[in-house]
Formats: C-alpha cells, sequence, structure tokens
C-alpha cells in the first residue's frame, strides 16, 4: 500500500511539473479586423482581455495594431492560457467574445468591428377582414433614429396583404459583441400592433442580421 502510494505522488509530481512547464509557452492570437464586409479596419488599435477569477488570478490586457490590412496579431508568454478573453477595438465596446480556444495558435479570422445589418422589405399579412378605417396598425420603425425619424409608423386600416415598408438598411446594435464560432445569426425583434397600445395583444417578429449579406428579405406582419 505504502508503494502505490508512494509510486502515485511521483506521478501526481511530474504531471504537475509538466504543466507548469508547458504554462509558459508562447501563446499567439491573430486576426483581422474589419470595418465592413470590404473594408479592413486598417491601424487600429485594440486589446485582448481576460476575465477575473478566483481559478484564473487577476485578468490581463493586450495590446495590438493592426496593419493597413487589417491584420494583427499578439504573443504571449506567461501562466495564463488564454482559452478565454474578448476583444475590444479602442473608442469601442467589446467586439468579439471567446468563451473557449484552447490552442496554442489561435487564429480569429475576421473580426467585425461595427454591427450587423438588414435590408427588408415589410410585408402585411391579413387574416381578418374586419378591420375598418377606424383601426390603425402600429410597427416598429426600422430607420429609427436616423434622420430624426419617429420610433412608430402607422397605417391606417382597412388592411390588405402586400408590402407595406422598404427598409434600405437597420443596424443590430445589441448584437455585439458576437461569440466566436457560434452558428446563431443576430436577430433583431420588431413590434407591431393594432390600435392603443396593449402589453396583451403585441406581437413580435424576428429577423436576421447576418454580415455580408446585402439580399432584401421579407419580414412579414400577420394582422389576425
Amino acid at each position: 500500500m505504502k508503494t502505490f502510494i508512494y509510486l502515485l505522488a511521483i506521478l501526481l509530481l511530474a504531471s504537475a511539473c509538466k504543466k507548469v512547464t508547458g504554462s509558459n509557452e508562447p501563446v499567439s492570437i491573430e486576426g483581422r479586423l474589419m470595418a465592413s464586409c470590404d473594408v479592413p479596419a486598417a491601424n487600429k488599435s485594440g486589446f485582448i482581455l481576460t476575465d477575473d477569477g478566483l481559478l484564473s488570478g487577476p485578468g490581463i490586457t493586450l495590446s495590438f495594431t493592426t496593419d493597413e490590412n487589417g491584420y494583427f496579431k499578439i504573443t504571449h508568454t506567461g501562466k495564463e492560457s488564454l482559452d478565454k478573453f474578448t476583444v475590444r477595438v479602442q473608442g469601442s465596446s467589446d467586439v468579439l467574445r471567446v468563451n473557449h480556444l484552447s490552442w496554442k495558435k489561435k487564429n480569429l479570422g475576421k473580426v467585425f468591428i461595427n454591427p450587423p445589418t438588414a435590408s427588408y422589405y415589410l410585408e402585411l399579412q391579413v387574416n381578418n377582414s374586419n378591420y375598418s378605417e377606424f383601426d390603425t396598425l402600429y410597427y416598429q420603425n426600422g430607420n429609427f433614429p436616423q434622420n430624426g425619424e419617429t420610433p412608430w409608423c402607422k397605417i391606417a386600416g382597412p388592411f390588405s396583404n402586400g408590402i407595406i415598408d422598404t427598409i434600405p438598411i437597420v443596424y443590430n446594435m445589441t448584437a455585439l459583441p458576437l461569440s466566436f464560432g457560434s452558428s446563431n445569426v443576430p436577430e433583431i425583434r420588431l413590434l407591431y400592433h393594432i390600435n392603443e397600445y396593449d402589453s396583451w395583444t403585441v406581437k413580435e417578429v424576428y429577423f436576421n442580421t447576418p454580415h455580408c449579406i446585402t439580399d432584401y428579405q421579407t419580414v412579414t406582419l400577420v394582422i389576425d
């Protein structure tokens, strides 16, 4: 029994020594900051930030500056694994959240510093023909707050099927930071209701705001 405990202690000690030695191996993080789908964020300063934690210890901040093509790379040697971190652009909020990336060489690919957008046609689908000119449809204005637009648009009844509005561009301001490696496309929620506002009768519809897709999509409001 004593021999077994002795051997186990040696194995644990060897394992611990190996982890300490490996923890000082250089870790590199690289990527490309993009101002838009086709325009790199040239000569832009940013940071790699890790969180404070009981096990990980105090967080660290690593700075970088992109080249004329938006590329950046940092190399860090220390006990921190950098498996979990956030990319932040100077003068902006967090743009990318990495929840787990265990490789020593981490390539983030394109990192967008501006929120994704969408262009859409707003379509009305009427399933109830009992509405009259005394009824009004209210829906959130996709152009708000650009150009002094109001937050809500309205259309008087009676209602019929068809396109009621065209939104050339809407910004999903709540999409950032994006989550690295996530297959979920950021969405925008659009609210609408008939006549006076009532939280019980307000409806909602969601539509995607993917980066680098400029085609118009159709967003349908259903009136029952």
